[in-house]
Formats: structure tokens, C-alpha cells, sequence
């Protein structure tokens, strides 16, 4: 399942608005990223992915005493732009990495939407990824989300399954 862990991202975009939770408006933020990663994060959305984009370079190309599914680095189709990807993933732990001071100075949201996934495939085996992430923050995190808008910032991005074991682990060292 995708993951993201201490990666580095560029903060494109903050979309806030109000949401109808029953009678209550709650705060709403749509948060757009984009960040490089391997191709081998395709794998995490489609086993056939990345065969379907990437294949071997041509002779002279290709890096020596590599596996064959790792050297997948040359574009198929180097004229195809960025394609969409309709996961619509759900329950996720969004965490902003902010200042020195760990836990207490990061931005965390619970129970994030993530989706609008685009990928865009980058010769010599890296795939550029925009996505979407939506949350309801609590105001008082807006200001540090807001001062990386258009910056670089490294993210935690947690599916449910993996924030178990991570709560169980803070738990532990209280």
C-alpha cells in the first residue's frame, strides 16, 4: 500500500474551505504534493505499472550488474505526458516534518483522503507523483502547513495499517 516515510516534497498548494459535518462547519484543506520517487513506487499501485511505462535502455544505455526489473529505466512512450490514477485511498496519517521539535512541533491530520494521484515518468527511472491530500486541520496548525506553501517539506504519509504499530511505539516510550 502506498507510504510515504521522511520523503521530501514540494507543497504546491493549500485549498481551504468549509465543511458540513452534520449542523457544525469544520475546517477543510486540500493539500497538493508533488515529489520524485523511483519507479518502483508503481508497484504499490499496480504490479504491472511500471512495465507499462518503463522498459531497459538500449544497448550502451543500461547500468552494469543490475537485476532486470531494476534496470527499467528508459521511457516507453517518451511523447506521453503525466496520466491520472483513480486510487481514492482513505483513513491515512498525513504528518508534517516542522522544526527540531519532533512530535511536538509537527503538523499531524488524522484521517486524511488521499487521491488525485498523477504520474508522470522521468527518464532514467523516476516517476514525479502530484497528489492530493484532504484533511481538517485544526486552525492553529495552518500557520506552519501555510509557510511551506511552495517550498520543500518532508512528509510522513500512513495508511491505516501502519499507524498502529507507530501509536503502539509512542506509547512504549512514555
Amino acid at each position: 500500500m502506498f507510504n510515504l516515510h521522511n520523503q521530501l516534497s514540494v507543497l504546491n498548494n493549500v485549498n481551504v474551505r468549509a465543511e458540513n459535518h452534520g449542523e457544525d462547519k469544520v475546517l477543510g484543506i486540500d493539500l497538493k504534493l508533488s515529489l520524485t520517487l523511483s519507479n518502483d513506487v508503481l508497484g504499490e499501485f499496480d504490479p504491472d505499472l511500471k512495465t507499462a511505462l518503463f522498459k531497459v535502455p538500449e544497448t550502451g544505455q543500461e547500468e552494469l550488474d543490475l537485476e532486470e526489473a531494476t534496470r527499467l529505466s528508459a521511457l516507453k512512450f517518451p511523447s506521453m505526458g503525466s496520466i491520472g490514477w483513480g486510487s481514492d485511498l482513505k483513513g491515512y496519517k498525513f504528518k508534517l516534518h516542522y522544526g527540531i521539535g519532533g512530535e511536538q512541533s509537527d503538523v499531524i491530520l488524522q484521517d486524511c483522503k488521499v487521491n488525485s494521484f498523477r504520474f508522470t515518468p522521468k527518464e532514467g527511472g523516476s516517476v514525479e507523483i502530484s497528489v492530493r491530500v484532504q484533511a481538517n486541520p485544526q486552525l492553529s496548525d495552518m500557520p506552519k502547513v501555510l509557510e511551506y506553501l511552495g517550498s520543500e517539506a518532508t512528509i510522513d504519509l500512513l495508511p491505516p495499517e501502519e499507524q498502529e504499530p507507530e501509536q503502539q511505539e509512542l506509547k512504549e516510550a512514555a
